[in-house]
């Protein structure tokens, strides 16, 4: 999937940069074209979320695969609407650059968002993916 994705994000960059040439050229719809060009970048900016999200899922997914298998245990990544509120979690989340990554902490769920579980303090936080906490992972 990364490959196709890639090609979208290469042709809503070309489209916008199309638009931002139109704008220059066609005064009277100047403003049309701006606005055409802006929204072919954001739809690039979204493709280019879901590739990193992608990315940062497989390699993951890749580099615990090793350590699963040694413990005979397999902790896949399931989507943040199912989780619990029982137990200490692994939360994915996206930072502001768009990057993904795992937190480094144990999470729980609570009504209306998250606590760092071993300080018990909310914390703002918008996963989009969880797993179960283990210390050896």
């Amino acid at each position: 999937m990364l490959l196709r994705l890639s090609d979208h994000i290469r042709a809503c960059y070309e489209r916008a940069e199309e638009a931002e040439r139109c704008a220059a050229t066609e005064p009277e719809n100047r403003a049309f074209h701006l606005e055409l060009a802006e929204r072919w970048t954001l739809l690039a900016r979204s493709y280019e979320f879901a590739e990193s999200l992608e990315r940062f899922l497989v390699d993951l997914d890749g580099a615990g695969m090793k350590k699963r298998q040694q413990r005979n245990h397999h902790a896949d990544w399931q989507p943040i609407a199912t989780a619990p509120f029982d137990r200490d979690l692994r939360l994915a989340v996206i930072d502001q650059q768009g990057d993904a990554h795992a937190l480094v902490f144990p999470c729980r769920r609570i009504l209306g968002g998250w606590l760092k579980a071993e300080t018990k303090v909310r914390i703002d936080v918008d996963p989009t993916h969880w797993q179960d906490w283990s210390e050896t992972d």
